[in-house]
C-alpha cells in the first residue's frame, strides 16, 4: 500500500500547479481514506458480458496494476471523440503497461476539470483462460468530510468532496470485493479470497 502510496503521489505532484489547493494537506487528508481493493469477477463464456458497467472513480488517482494473467482483457476505456468504448491497450507496442493510472472525480473538481475522470468498464473477455478475472486497484481519495475550495471559480462556496459525487461503485452484484486499508490486513485475508 506504502508503494501505491508513494507512486500516487508523484503523479500528482507531476501535475500540480501553484493555483491549486495546497498539495501537502490533500495528501495528509488521502493517506486516511486511501485503500487497496481486490475485485475478483467471476468467469464468463459469454464475451462482452458487462461485468462492471460503466463509471468514473470518485477519488483522486486509481492505480490498477497488471497482473497478466489474472487481468488481461475486459477494461474497456470511453473514447471521448466517437463516445464508443475502446479496449484498454498500451499507447506504445514497446512498452511494457503494468500499471494503468486512472483520473478520478475529486483530482477533476481540484484542477477545474484539467484531467477529465475517465469513464470506463469491465466486460468479460473470453480470450484468455477459463478462469476468474482479478484485480487489485488503489484508490487515492479524500475523506467524504474533507472540505475543499474549487480555485478557478471565484466566489464558489467551500464544499464537502461528498458533494461532488453522491453516488456508490456500480457493479453486477457476482463481483466479490474485499477492500484493505493496511498491508498487514492483506496477508490475513488474501488467502481466503482467493480460494473463493
Amino acid at each position: 500500500m506504502e508503494i501505491c502510496q508513494s507512486i500516487a503521489t508523484n503523479i500528482l505532484k507531476s501535475v500540480w500547479s501553484e493555483s491549486y489547493p495546497p498539495l501537502h494537506s490533500l495528501i495528509q487528508a488521502a493517506t486516511t481514506s486511501s485503500v487497496l481493493r481486490l475485485l475478483r469477477y467471476p468467469y464468463s463464456p459469454l464475451e462482452g458480458q458487462i461485468l462492471a458497467s460503466d463509471h468514473t472513480d470518485i477519488g483522486l488517482i486509481t492505480l490498477i496494476p497488471r497482473f497478466h494473467s489474472w487481468s488481461e482483457g475486459g477494461l474497456q476505456v470511453l473514447d471521448r471523440v466517437d463516445g464508443e468504448f475502446k479496449d484498454f491497450s498500451c499507447p506504445q507496442s514497446n512498452v511494457d503497461c503494468s500499471m494503468i493510472v486512472l483520473v478520478g472525480e475529486q483530482l477533476s473538481y481540484l484542477t477545474d476539470w484539467r484531467y477529465p475522470p475517465i469513464r470506463h468498464r469491465v466486460i468479460s473477455f473470453s480470450g484468455g483462460p477459463s478462469i476468474s478475472r482479478y484485480s487489485a486497484p488503489f484508490l487515492l481519495r479524500l475523506p467524504p468530510e474533507f472540505i475543499i475550495h474549487s480555485p478557478l471559480q471565484d466566489g464558489a462556496e467551500p464544499l464537502p468532496i461528498r458533494k461532488i459525487s453522491n453516488r456508490t461503485f456500480p457493479v453486477l452484484s457476482s463481483i466479490q470485493s474485499l477492500q484493505l486499508k493496511s498491508a498487514a490486513q492483506l496477508t490475513h485475508k488474501l488467502k481466503n479470497f482467493m480460494t473463493l
